[in-house]
């Protein structure tokens, strides 16, 4: 009996330990309802001429967080039933930090199908990627079209600061490809990146699991020294 009791005991207690906080939803997020930008307001990602891109940078708080995706809002100027892949493309990437600018890729995501007109599209990364602990990371944005504003990031009226678990590291925009210390943007792009937490065990759930355990050992050996008498 006593056996069974502890056998309970850890079967109910070890998946609250184990995945205790798990949480899941926005790490940053600045998607906002309210008014988009004008034309002039917000930020062309692919263009006929020059290698747009734009960088929105994010430090990641105490907490690591598997990523889920990446959701941007987007306006395309173009029909996109009349282009083939060489006329038009875009390009999403996450990159490491250099110094407060964006260093080296460190992954791609998947391109969701486009459709003209202003919407939000949710981007999913190429493989499986943890956003460490304090780290720093960067969202690079980049494309191309065969018209000046084929596609823009939009950004919201009055300018919204992305808030949430990880702080804004600001913004970076560059028309030959090259970030630079001296390619601040104060336009606030519209995005949100989601994942879900990645929780260890706090000390007092891992006492509590090895209570269990050296229960359960103890209950298991005096059964066995009973089967042997």
């Amino acid at each position: 009996m006593f056996n069974h009791r502890v056998f309970r005991f850890f079967a109910c207690a070890a998946p609250f330990v184990l995945a205790a906080q798990v949480q899941a939803g926005p790490i940053i997020n600045n998607l906002s309802s309210g008014k988009d930008c004008g034309v002039g307001q917000c930020t062309a990602v692919a263009a006929s001429t020059g290698k747009y891109a734009k960088a929105a940078g994010f430090t990641m708080g105490k907490n690591s967080y598997a990523l889920n995706s990446v959701t941007l809002r987007l306006d395309v100027r173009l029909d996109i039933a009349s282009l083939d892949d060489t006329d038009f493309g875009l390009t999403v990437k996450l990159f490491g930090d250099d110094a407060a600018n964006p260093g080296s890729a460190l992954l791609d995501f998947v391109v969701p199908t486009f459709a003209r007109g202003t919407a939000d599209y949710t981007f999913t990364p190429g493989k499986a990627f943890t956003l460490l602990a304090g780290k720093r990371y960067w969202l690079v944005v980049t494309g191309h079209s065969p018209i000046k504003n084929g596609i823009r990031w939009m950004a919201s009226i009055p300018s919204q600061t992305p808030t949430g678990v990880a702080t804004s590291a600001g913004y970076r925009f560059t028309k030959d490809g090259a970030f630079r210390s001296t390619g601040f943007s104060n336009i606030f792009n519209s995005y949100r990146v989601d994942g879900t937490r990645i929780s260890v065990p706090e000390p007092s759930g891992l006492a509590l699991l090895g209570l269990g355990l050296a229960a359960l050992g103890i209950a298991t050996g005096r059964r066995r020294s009973r089967q042997r008498l």
